[in-house]
């Protein structure tokens, strides 16, 4: 199980630590508009661009959150954080903003947000919102590896759509810190019982030696989410944080 805490007052993060936190995205109108006031303008035009009232208040939402976690860590002001994107659109911090090089990322589905923040060590995380009607079956024949639909397909019926789900959020989250996205590397990755170990990368020829160094684990985010959370090392140790204004 996973123990959500309380944040302290006085917020560290050390080099042997990654920090998580979670967020509710559902929150009072008053509660959006200040953190809309804390977004780049960049961000305040994306905002505008979502057609669903409820999907505009979740990106600020998200997005003012995250400004607010980091500006913890990095004694700023939420709204003087510059953000830099990769050619995937993947957030990170300036460099010449960044002098205590802490890396992030972020994933939210439905009214649930998520954060990953590290030093000098990349993170990815994923959540995603379990849907009880949801067809998942072609995706895993697309996307899921030999071992991991040899290991779905054993489990009773009742357990395959959770099953499913954590297998999927274990990948997001692997390939999120990778840094690569949704590739045809989903099929090579095996998040099944025994997930991330030397050899979770299958493909013949492919440099596994690269990915012998990452660590997987899943997150309890109560039964309507399914959440992983991948590190780069071994030699770290987790908190939890539960997200609230000051």
């Amino acid at each position: 199980m996973t123990e959500w805490l309380t944040s302290p007052k006085d917020l560290s993060l050390k080099g042997n630590e990654v920090h998580v936190w979670r967020a509710p995205l559902d929150m009072p109108d008053v509660r959006i508009e200040k953190l809309f006031e804390v977004l780049s303008q960049e961000e305040k035009i994306r905002s505008a661009r979502y057609h669903f009232s409820r999907d505009q208040k979740h990106f600020v939402a998200a997005r003012g959150i995250l400004r607010n976690i980091l500006a913890r860590y990095l004694a700023a002001e939420p709204e003087q954080i510059v953000f830099s994107y990769d050619s995937r659109g993947k957030p990170f911090l300036c460099d010449t903003f960044n002098n205590k090089e802490i890396s992030f990322n972020l994933s939210h589905a439905h009214d649930l947000a998520l954060y990953a923040v590290a030093v000098k060590r990349k993170v990815g995380i994923d959540v995603e919102s379990v849907q009880q009607d949801f067809q998942w079956e072609e995706i895993v024949e697309r996307f899921f590896s030999s071992v991991e639909q040899a290991e779905l397909w054993t489990l009773p019926v009742k357990d395959r759509l959770r099953a499913f789900y954590t297998y999927w959020t274990r990948k997001e989250a692997i390939l999120k810190a990778m840094g690569t996205g949704l590739t045809d590397e989903m099929r090579e990755i095996n998040g099944a019982s025994e997930p991330l170990k030397s050899t979770c990368l299958s493909r013949a020829g492919y440099p596994r030696n690269g990915y012998a160094h990452w660590t997987l684990i899943d997150l309890d985010t109560g039964p309507r989410y399914a959440s992983a959370l991948a590190v780069e090392g071994r030699d770290w140790k987790l908190r939890c944080y539960m997200y609230s204004p000051e």
